[in-house]
């Protein structure tokens, strides 16, 4: 079979079936798995033992190493669930903590119904505004930009609008499309916090109201972008557009290509980096999040390869190039760019004309510190443009002046990925050697 029919792009249609929300799993009674111990606690400090999360809320309420009033419940009592999805997650060691990542998760996945193109899928709330008064409503979603779009004839039609369902919650919430890459197949949606609630008003009358009352926040963002190859993950996504719905796995592999529809010309097929997972993935899965085991998010879930003789082949949008298309969209609309906004790039093979890099001597590399083997491989200029680089160049390093920002270049598809950053006429400095 043609590698490029093999793919298949995880959306579904909607058909006649509702939105049913999943329950809110019980977090009584799980176990915390391995912890680094405080002084106080059973066993010596920094070794591993096992402890309740009940437990160890109860040794830091007595002790007074929390601050009691941020834990308290409605009736002013402590609440060891309110402990659970506040307390900082760094102080723990939480190795396959599933049910902890899930509820974590959970709370910034929605369902998406494109009904312009009747078709469904999901999504991660990204950032959500707050006042004083707590959230205002307005925010920013990931998703895949095939779920806000169709192709017909050749001609990408994108909606204007969406609807999305928070965990839980049965009040629909319309997103605007604010734009994104196709190219990236990375879209961008944005609440309002003063729009009325389609259907069920028993939350309120506006998504300000029902994003008060949900359990809900932004995603949690990890300081490394790339995880580990067979560190643990989950999935949280739409399956089949009957439920908000948790699956676990692990990375498969950090970074592949594989070719696919280009959404951005339909008909025609282009190459995507994506990171390779063995989580059940479904129609109805795209658009939504892959996150760790701390419930932090690490890439968007695109695809999956089907076929009679493929088991446990499914593909997700690496989290760096998602923020950066996030990142570049939510700037231009909050600095008031109005319309449908596609990705603007600093592509260097058209201002430095035929300038090329490729990736050489691949090695791969165990550091005891993060027990990881790392990848990488020397960059160099295999096409010199008019880019003032010579050919056989080793590119260590990139500065965007106009952010401020120098990366360390280990992998030849970072050079590329990084001008997402870059506008025209910014300055790019190349660290070479």
């Amino acid at each position: 079979m043609n590698k490029v029919n093999r793919f298949k792009h995880v959306f579904s249609g909607i058909g006649v079936a509702c939105v049913v929300l999943l329950c809110m799993v019980t977090l009584g009674g799980c176990f915390l798995g391995n912890l680094r111990g405080p002084a106080g606690l059973p066993g010596e400090d920094g070794k591993t033992f096992t402890i309740s999360w009940e437990t160890y809320f109860e040794y830091l309420w007595e002790q007074n190493l929390v601050d009691k009033n941020k834990y308290l419940n409605s009736e002013g009592n402590p609440d060891y669930n309110v402990f659970l999805l506040n307390y900082p997650r760094e102080q723990f060691v939480m190795p396959n903590d599933t049910q902890y990542a899930s509820n974590i998760a959970i709370q910034s996945a929605v369902d998406i119904v494109n009904v312009a193109h009747s078709k469904g899928g999901a999504g991660v709330i990204y950032k959500l505004y707050e006042d004083v008064n707590g959230y205002t409503g307005d925010g920013y979603i990931i998703t895949n930009y095939h779920v806000i779009s169709r192709g017909v004839s050749g001609v990408l039609y994108t909606a204007t609008t969406v609807q999305v369902y928070l965990y839980k919650m049965t009040a629909a919430l319309t997103a605007h499309v604010v734009g994104g890459a196709p190219e990236y197949d990375v879209a961008i949606l944005r609440l309002n916090g003063a729009d009325p609630t389609i259907g069920n008003t028993i939350y309120g009358s506006t998504t300000r109201d029902v994003i008060r009352k949900a359990p809900v926040r932004p995603a949690e963002i990890p300081e490394r972008w790339e995880p580990a190859i067979g560190s643990s993950i989950i999935a949280v996504g739409n399956p089949l557009n009957w439920e908000m719905s948790v699956t676990s796995g692990i990375i498969s592999m950090q970074t592949e290509y594989i070719e696919m529809e280009n959404w951005g010309n339909p008909g025609t097929h282009q190459e995507y980096r994506v990171m390779r997972t063995d989580t059940a993935i479904n129609s109805g899965n795209s658009g939504g999040g892959l996150f760790n085991m701390r419930g932090e998010l690490v890439g968007i879930v695109q695809a999956r390869m089907t076929g009679s003789s493929i088991v446990g082949m499914a593909y997700a949008i690496p989290l760096d190039v998602t923020l950066r298309v996030a990142n570049q969209m939510i700037a231009r609309r909050d600095a008031n760019e109005q319309g449908l906004l596609q990705l603007q790039k600093a592509n260097f093979n058209s201002f430095m004309n035929s300038f090329e890099v490729e990736g050489i001597y691949p090695r791969a590399v165990y550091c005891p510190v993060r027990s990881e083997v790392i990848f990488s491989e020397t960059v160099r200029v295999v096409s010199r443009g008019s880019s003032g680089l010579y050919r056989y160049d080793e590119i260590i390093g990139i500065k965007i002046k106009s952010t401020g920002k120098t990366y360390e270049i280990t992998r030849a598809h970072q050079v590329d990925e990084i001008f997402i950053e870059a506008r025209t006429a910014s300055n790019v400095e190349f660290i070479i050697r």
